[in-house]
């Protein structure tokens, strides 16, 4: 694939679900909680201890390569590529598809009339492509920094019937990283807190799913 000359990715729409829930987190912390409902006096630093531990590995900001929860993004193109890869999988669905043509009027791309979209499955998938219908070609566009525009919503959900779960894994490595943090708060041994009391069986079977393709570069 040629890369295109410039290129932006930017997060529209943050996620507004957890990979595991707050409850998730206090059974596996062991905490207490009192009244109804449930309450705990830790609650907002657990809470914060999953979006330091989902930060690490989600798309943007994390080492994964993936969205964790539904969001959405933007990506921008100068140009059409032969192949465009679209970032973070798994994909949910393309928002909205528009380019400028050389009359400089925003054209609107159709799924099944313009484009088709070619997106593995699985846990180890990487990310989906879009390419012509039936192996023809993009249409010709303007030169300019956001010609082509594809938003696009990704990640997984919690028991949806829509999106794939989140898979185990994944909330096995979160809930591992927020135990370490929990239970060594305070402490200032650098390398203690550098191992993230992951065990290395568990990141190893997380480092099988990185997603390493460089899009564009």
């Amino acid at each position: 694939m040629t890369n295109p000359g410039y290129f932006s990715l930017s997060r529209t729409v943050a996620p507004t679900q957890t990979p595991i829930t707050l409850i998730e987190a206090r059974d596996q912390l062991r905490v207490d909680t009192s009244g109804s409902p449930a309450v705990s006096v830790e609650d907002d630093l657990i809470t914060a201890l999953i979006d330091m531990a989902t930060q690490e590995i989600d798309a943007g900001t994390g080492w994964l390569g993936r969205a964790i929860a539904p969001q959405t993004w933007k990506l921008s193109l100068s140009e059409f590529p032969s192949v465009i890869r679209l970032p973070f999988p798994p994909l949910i669905s393309i928002t909205s598809f528009t380019y400028t043509d050389l009359n400089e009027a925003t054209q609107t791309m159709v799924e099944g009339v313009d484009y088709r979209i070619i997106q593995e499955t699985g846990i180890n998938a990487g990310g989906a492509c879009l390419i012509p219908l039936r192996l023809g070609s993009w249409p010709s566009a303007l030169s300019d920094f956001d010609t082509v525009n594809i938003t696009f919503q990704c990640g997984y959900g919690t028991g949806s019937p829509v999106v794939a779960d989140v898979p185990e894994i994944i909330k096995l490595y979160i809930k591992s990283v927020i135990t370490s943090q929990y239970d060594n708060r305070g402490v200032e041994d650098n390398e203690l807190l550098n191992r993230g009391g992951v065990s290395k069986f568990i990141r190893n079977s997380l480092e099988n799913r990185r997603v390493r393709d460089q899009f564009y570069s």
